[in-house]
């Protein structure tokens, strides 16, 4: 059995995920894909392979965007979506390159200045 996950940004905003499992055996073979975050065990197999990287907010005045931004683009509560705007200045969210470049697009988007940096490796993962 083979499998391939993967992630991509799609039509300038959208976040998507693959995957493809082949069995060169048996000749089995299933695909699917969906928008936004992948299951918890494909994002997992992604941190694991490619690492986990940052949204780092460069300042404190940015709080209120950025807080609006990962509300509406991953979907949390507000309280979530607050906690992590508190960490401006610094690393606001941590996921996958690929995540972490759409959000970068979108916050800039929303007049945020922001970075993508390569997060620590004990670091967890949101």
């Amino acid at each position: 059995m083979q499998a391939f996950i993967g992630q991509g940004i799609r039509h300038g905003n959208l976040l998507a995920w693959s995957e493809s499992i082949t069995c060169a055996s048996c000749g089995y073979a299933a695909e699917a894909d969906d928008h936004g975050l992948p299951p918890d065990e494909y994002r997992d197999a992604i941190l694991r392979a490619d690492g986990t990287w940052a949204v780092v907010s460069q300042s404190a005045a940015d709080r209120t965007r950025i807080s609006s931004v990962l509300r509406q683009a991953l979907g949390l509560a507000l309280r979530d979506a607050v906690t992590h705007a508190h960490a401006a200045p610094g690393p606001v969210w941590t996921g996958t390159e690929c995540e972490v470049d759409w959000l970068v697009r979108l916050m800039r988007a929303s007049g945020v200045a922001v970075e993508k940096t390569r997060a620590p490796a004990e670091g967890p993962h949101e």
